[in-house]
């Protein structure tokens, strides 16, 4: 019961984060893109959304901004008043095995959330990735296979859609997939690929 109520609940905080997740990652991709500029003229162009979502994301990317500006010999302004770094335009490969998905202390989702610098320790990284990996292992399994018993059968989906809309008939027939429980499995997935190692070809 206790588990399910986790699951509803944060079904319902999915609908909150998710959408301030994914602008926050629009906005990490954005200025990855102005980033990688080499017209003068284009950052030039482009240089108020750049500076705009480089304040939004933290110190770090008002740095990287704020060299992007430098090496094209643009004016900086007191909006990027921060030591700048040269953005690093060269690709990474992995080199040992503490790059790997499972020991990286260097992932995606670290850098591209501002405060979630805690993903940084290796614990937390992969408690994570397990808990990631338990959610979508037991959302899967309820839309396949079912998890409620009915008639001494565990064989029947709990459909989230209407276990949150309070309807009094929440039991189908497995495979059944519902809404809410779609959103979730995608959610997760989502958040599971951002764990991945993060290298300078990302940047």
């Amino acid at each position: 019961a206790l588990t399910w109520i986790g699951m509803v609940v944060g079904g319902i905080g999915t609908f909150y984060v998710a959408p301030e997740f994914f602008y926050y990652s629009g906005q990490k991709q954005l200025l990855d893109d102005i980033l990688l500029l080499d017209s003068r003229a284009e950052v030039l162009r482009r240089r108020k959304e750049g500076e705009d979502a480089a304040i939004m994301l933290g110190s770090r990317y008002m740095r990287l901004m704020r060299g992007l500006l430098e090496m094209h010999q643009i004016p900086v302004g007191k909006n990027l008043s921060l030591e700048s770094i040269t953005p690093n335009r060269k690709s990474k490969k992995p080199s040992s095995n503490t790059e790997s998905w499972w020991n990286n202390t260097d992932s995606v989702l670290s850098r591209r959330l501002p405060g979630l610098d805690i993903l940084r320790n290796l614990f937390y990284h992969r408690l994570s990735i397990l808990i990631l990996l338990g959610s979508l292992i037991t959302l899967f399994w309820n839309n396949l296979f079912g998890l409620a018993t009915q008639s001494g059968s565990r064989e029947y989906t709990i459909d989230l859609t209407e276990r949150i809309s309070g309807s009094s008939s929440y039991y189908y027939s497995a495979a059944h997939f519902d809404p809410v429980s779609i959103i979730l499995i995608s959610f997760f997935l989502i958040i599971l690929y951002s764990t991945r190692p993060f290298y300078d070809k990302e940047e």
